[in-house]
């Protein structure tokens, strides 16, 4: 235990209002990670500060040091190789950062899941309020920013001549006004709050009990659908209907739920490669039913899959994908079926196959561990958490297939902000309900 080196009136003051701070800052940085993802990792970092201080206040700064659990193995064992292949990277500095950034997140996640697994009952319940507080305040935003095309953002940058002065590159610009911003700028907003839904959902069961949790619950529904499906996110639409099967499947029945998603997380990574063949030997990049960026992704993994087999053990090294996509000169030979050239792109679009072409067999082994060890804790967590973490965990697995690259940091962040989230939803407490 340490010792006070503060006066007593002053540990006292932190000791009554600590709940509120950390209910407050929780409400804050959620909120925040809805209405500006690129940011989550900034938001993770000041969690994980809160969380030493809270270790350091109430004398348990030493389950800092405690072995992690395996949770926590396995994805030091996955930093831990993406370190070694930064040597035959294509940009060994620029790897480096970004497996530097990689490293500190699961420190700070253990760092994070140390704290939470200590906290006291009145703080968990000013956690969870904050946090499902932040989801509805997010959800709100982005729901009105939908459906009205944007009118936030639009009305303050112009109100701070953004138009004169800043990035044009995606705006349609008259008289010196913003006039439309593209609907798909806020993909990464819909993505958060897909993978915070199944959390919020919990939060409202656990929290209210009869009619007045209905009261919460819909508005929830309700702005996570208009916010979803009035996006052009395409795959955050999926991944809800995809975790909303492996709801139901995982609450009538458990031990099928949990094989299904162990066998889809098995199957994302072991097939991942003649899948990716067989949908361009399919010639589905031709199918007119298909979305444009999903024909594009199909020539992009086909592609990637067969330049895997040049080092299929070791891979091209960490952060290759993206670096040889900025210096590679882009090639004008299109064939005429071809919405796009064969070639890599700056992003893998799936973070399986970016893991064999990138990290090689072993990079992709020990992803595949680390997800089973998730599926595992999830697992061992209480009956009624367990199809809510799943359903989360499905979420993840559907964005983790077809969204973005496995390098950009707030990607990273958001996934890990999403575990955090979880360990708060499912943190068990004795007084578990309010009216």
């Amino acid at each position: 235990m340490r010792t006070a080196t503060l006066s007593p009136s002053i540990e006292k003051l932190l000791a009554k209002h600590a709940d509120f701070v950390a209910g407050t800052v929780m409400t804050i940085l959620t909120a925040c990670a809805i209405i500006f993802p690129r940011a989550i990792p900034f938001f993770y970092f000041a969690l994980t500060i809160m969380a030493v201080v809270e270790l350091w206040r109430t004398g348990n700064i030493s389950n800092i040091l405690k072995p992690p659990t395996f949770i926590g193995i396995f994805p030091g064992l996955l930093a831990s190789w993406c370190f070694f292949t930064i040597f035959w990277s294509q940009d060994p500095m620029q790897a480096l950062s970004k497996v530097s950034f990689l490293a500190s997140i699961i420190i700070a996640l253990l760092v994070v899941s140390s704290w939470l697994a200590s906290i006291s009952p009145s703080m968990s319940m000013r956690l969870k309020t904050g946090l499902l507080t932040g989801i509805l305040i997010g959800a709100l935003y982005l729901s009105v920013e939908i459906y009205f095309d944007q009118a936030i953002k639009i009305g303050v940058l112009n109100l701070v001549d953004h138009a004169a002065t800043g990035s044009q590159k995606h705006f349609k610009v008259l008289n010196n006004k913003i006039e439309r911003i593209p609907l798909y700028l806020l993909n990464r907003n819909v993505a958060t709050l897909a993978i915070l839904f199944w959390p919020s959902i919990l939060l409202a069961m656990g929290l209210w009990k009869g009619k007045s949790r209905w009261f919460v619950l819909a508005p929830i529904v309700t702005m996570t659908g208009i916010a979803t499906y009035g996006s052009e996110h395409d795959t955050s639409q999926i991944a809800l209907m995809v975790s909303a099967l492996l709801f139901g499947l995982t609450y009538f029945l458990p031990r099928i739920g949990l094989i299904s998603v162990k066998l889809i997380w098995v199957g994302a990574i072991l097939l991942v490669i003649p899948l990716a063949v067989a949908a361009y030997d399919a010639q589905l990049y031709k199918a007119d039913w298909l979305p444009y960026s999903a024909r594009a992704r199909i020539i992009i993994w086909s592609y990637t899959a067969h330049d895997y087999l040049k080092h299929p053990i070791i891979g091209v090294g960490a952060l290759s994908t993206q670096v040889a996509s900025d210096t590679i000169e882009i090639s004008e030979d299109k064939p005429a079926d071809h919405v796009l050239p064969p070639q890599t792109a700056r992003h893998g679009h799936n973070i399986f196959l970016q893991s064999w072409y990138e990290l090689g067999a072993i990079g992709a082994l020990l992803l595949l561990a680390t997800g089973l060890a998730i599926i595992a804790h999830i697992n061992r967590m209480a009956d009624r958490v367990k199809p809510y973490a799943i359903a989360t965990f499905g979420v993840a697995l559907v964005l983790a297939a077809f969204t973005w690259g496995m390098w950009q940091v707030w990607y990273i962040a958001m996934f890990v902000f999403a575990m955090s989230a979880m360990q708060i939803v499912a943190h068990e407490t004795s007084k578990e309900t309010v009216q």
